[in-house]
């Protein structure tokens, strides 16, 4: 495993919100075609087929907008998350574990960074509560496992 850096947390921020700016623009794409084909729709004689079709495509447009709120939320809270060096398990620590990295900032999943995978995880996970105050070289339990902390930045 790599050296942890304040660099390495800001690869992570902008890989992130490259990310996050590409699922932003395919949900938008996907909006789209939905406004489009509610536009397009055409009412039947009996008119049901009509009005499962617009209620169908409404729902996908509700889980889409959902979807995208929180994108947009994700986004926004990377962008308020300060860099800055960590001696604790807080908001904003890049943590190594014996199970890998993990960077406490959001509930987002794995980024790949010059060819290492982190978890952005947020504070309220689980595991992070399991280990949050604590420093380099202190364990926690989480599952029943011992979780130790090898480095932190």
């Amino acid at each position: 495993m790599c050296e942890l850096s304040p660099e390495i947390k800001q690869g992570l921020a902008k890989q992130s919100l490259e990310l996050i700016a590409l699922e932003i623009k395919g949900l938008e794409v996907q909006l789209d075609a939905l406004q489009e084909a509610n536009h397009n729709a055409t009412k039947s004689s009996a008119g049901d087929k009509y009005e499962t079709e617009r209620e169908l495509l409404n729902q996908s447009r509700g889980v889409l907008e959902n979807q995208l709120h929180r994108l947009i939320r994700l986004e926004s809270q990377i962008r308020t998350l300060k860099i800055e060096t960590n001696e604790r398990v807080v908001p904003g620590a890049l943590v190594k574990l014996d199970m890998g990295m993990i960077w406490v900032s959001v509930a987002f999943g794995k980024v790949s960074y010059h060819g290492i995978d982190y978890q952005l995880v947020s504070a309220d996970a689980p595991l992070v509560q399991a280990i949050t105050g604590l420093g380099k070289g202190d364990s926690g339990h989480f599952n029943g496992n011992k979780v130790a902390i090898r480095e932190i930045i």
